[in-house]
């Protein structure tokens, strides 16, 4: 799996956009990562309950949350039984890492060496969990954002060793208790509630959003940051903006991000091959995801976090995430 030296090659996020315009990316909106089965119901759902409240399917059917006397989320509810304990975030933010690592699965990490990740913390999101796998990697978290994945690529999921730190959204815990809610007791679960759909309550409008105490918001209120991560998470597209709040919770001096390419249009991640691929929704969401890369690299300037970006193909502003040649054998 190691590469050669390589020149950074970047992209121009114009160039992207122009492309992510064109028919095939037209073609590719109408695909989507929830199983088909999901839609009559949805539609349903959406059709007899509020806009406010459309977000509330992803617990259907048979998933809720049971809250400690503290207020936060606690237990994993699933057919009326509890299934499984959800512990506080502090158990992993306050393990104390002074380099984190946010690992996506973009094609950039199939030449790099990436048996140098062994060398820092991660958190690893989607594809990257087979990293644990194929390169022995002991990752600090894991997190998954998408169903879809999980219905994507079971395996990966189901493979995760008993122990892990795993960090699910509501709609991937119900996905990964349709396989098998033993599973869940078998890692350690924690909740990364999304901002924008939160469990058993109306969606907030942005304007609610900016102005929570710990929310931090761009300019035009159209991405939203975490700053603490036990009462959601912001999202803007791609799950390793999530795990970039993740990490920032753990308070590094260092944050560095690999295969965040954003460009993997037609190329296949890390993990697929080129006959089993699951949809890119880059070309709608790269504005907002960019965006959202933005604010997180101005929040790690005010904090003093130095960052780096180990893919020389990325699109991430450099001015917030330089390119660092570490896995690149530099």
């Amino acid at each position: 799996m190691d590469g050669g030296l390589r020149a950074p090659v970047r992209v121009s996020a114009t160039r992207h956009a122009a492309i992510a315009s064109g028919p095939r990316a037209r073609r590719r909106r109408s695909q989507v990562t929830i199983p088909l089965r999901r839609y009559p119901g949805r539609l349903l759902y959406r059709l007899v309950h509020p806009r406010s409240r459309h977000h509330w399917y992803d617990l259907v059917p048979s998933l809720d949350f049971q809250r400690a006397p503290d207020g936060r989320w606690s237990h994993v509810i699933y057919r009326n039984r509890e299934v499984a304990p959800l512990r506080p975030h502090t158990e992993t933010t306050r393990v104390g890492a002074e380099s984190i690592v946010v690992v996506g699965a973009g094609p950039s990490l199939s030449a790099q060496r990436l048996d140098r990740l062994r060398e820092r913390a991660s958190i690893l999101t989607n594809g990257a969990i087979s990293l644990i796998g194929s390169h022995g990697i002991d990752p600090l978290a894991v997190l998954i954002e998408d169903e879809g994945f999980v219905h994507a690529w079971p395996h990966l999921v189901t493979s995760l060793p008993a122990g892990t730190r795993c960090f699910f959204s509501p709609t991937v815990i119900r996905a990964v208790c349709e396989i098998s809610p033993a599973l869940l007791g078998t890692w350690q679960l924690f909740l990364a509630e999304i901002l924008h759909r939160p469990i058993r309550a109306p969606r907030p409008t942005p304007r609610e959003l900016t102005h929570q105490p710990f929310v931090r918001a761009s300019a035009d209120e159209t991405v939203h940051f975490s700053c603490e991560t036990q009462r959601g998470f912001g999202s803007c597209g791609t799950v390793a903006y999530c795990a970039v709040q993740l990490a920032l919770a753990c308070a590094p001096s260092h944050l560095g991000i690999a295969g965040v390419d954003l460009t993997n249009l037609d190329q296949p991640r890390f993990h697929e091959g080129r006959s089993r691929r699951a949809p890119s929704h880059l070309q709608r969401r790269l504005p907002s995801i960019l965006a959202g890369f933005r604010l997180a690299g101005a929040i790690c300037r005010e904090r003093g976090v130095i960052t780096s970006n180990y893919s020389s193909r990325s699109l991430v502003p450099e001015d917030d995430f330089p390119y660092d040649g570490w896995l690149d054998g530099r």
